[in-house]
């Protein structure tokens, strides 16, 4: 944690300045005390997403995910999680804190959908190399039901 604070004062700043009591109550409504709480930073966490959807893309395809490619980071999908769970074709990878699946046509690596799910409540969606027609259709589907789009990352000229 000290490590952490030295690489990042403003993650750290943003905590203390967002941090709020919220009460802890037992799933039956018993009274267990308070704990700290705080407001999370969206770019910092698409980011984040971002980079752990990356990473497995690297690790299933042997290379990295090329830094051209755009990616979207969609969150609050929960609605979507019962299509997620049809439609991924790899099955759901992991333990509890984190699960993911994953689909992308064999012609086209670089297009694919991710889907992430940590600690079986906060669950983000990511599309990456989608032509603009398929974009759309994507958006519009997930629009329709009640998706946010949380993140664009337009493709970069470098690491």
């Amino acid at each position: 944690m000290v490590r952490s604070k030295r690489r990042s004062p403003g993650l750290w700043a943003h905590i203390r300045s967002s941090a709020y009591r919220i009460t802890f109550r037992s799933p039956s409504g018993l009274y267990l005390g308070q704990v700290l709480g705080y407001t999370g930073d969206k770019k910092r966490l698409v980011h984040v997403v971002e980079r752990i959807m990356r990473g497995l893309y690297y690790h299933h395809f042997g290379a990295p995910l090329p830094h051209d490619v755009s990616v979207r980071v969609w969150s609050k999908p929960r609605t979507m999680l019962e299509s997620a769970l049809e439609h991924a074709s790899h099955g759901w990878r992991g333990v509890d804190t984190f699960r993911y699946s994953w689909v992308s046509p064999s012609e086209r690596p670089t297009c694919s959908i991710w889907w992430l799910l940590f600690y079986r409540a906060v669950f983000f969606a990511c599309t990456t190399g989608l032509t603009e027609q398929e974009r759309v259709a994507y958006e519009a589907e997930q629009r329709d039901s009640g998706l946010s789009l949380e993140g664009d990352r337009k493709p970069s000229s470098g690491g």
